[in-house]
Parts: C-alpha cells; structure tokens; sequence
C-alpha cells in the first residue's frame, strides 16, 4: 500500500493577511498572490469570502473617497481690500 504524502499546513500572521489583503485588492489576481506570500488560493479565497473583499467594493470605496471634498479646515472667507502676500502664496 502506498503512503499518502504528507499535508503542509501554513499558519500565516494577521500582518501577513494584511499585506495579502492589500496586494489582492490593488488588482492582482488570487493565484499571483497566493504564490508570493506561500499561501494555497483556496485559503486565500476563503479568506477574502469570510472577511468580505471584494475588489467592486474596494474600487467604489477608493472613488468616493477621491470625489469627496478634502476633510479639512474650510477657506477663510476673503476680508475686505486686498489680500496680503501670505493669503495668496497659502492659495
């Protein structure tokens, strides 16, 4: 009778998923991934099933937040006369 090979088992750190998680959202496909961080794809795809990436999601995240105005102090309103070199260069 023959021996069934024996499985390897890969035990992956949160950091490690996350830096999969970036790679896989930014466009590259799940078998590129899986070979560059040592991972099986099917892991990979449970992973991403469980945590819920999906790169749809990820790219109209990434679109809202581009068109939405910047979140930060809003402009002064200008004073009367004329503005002052500082006011200028700052816009």
């Amino acid at each position: 009778m023959k021996a069934l090979p024996k499985t390897r088992y890969v035990t992956v750190a949160a950091e490690t998923w996350g830096l999969i998680r970036g790679a896989y959202l930014s466009g590259l496909s799940a078998p590129t991934v899986a070979a560059r961080f040592g991972v099986s794809v099917t892991a990979l795809r449970k992973h991403a099933a469980k945590e819920g990436w999906t790169k749809r999601a990820f790219a109209a995240r990434q679109a809202l937040e581009r068109s939405a105005p910047p979140a930060g102090p809003a402009p002064a309103a200008p004073a009367d006369g004329p503005p002052d070199e500082a006011a200028v260069l700052a816009a």
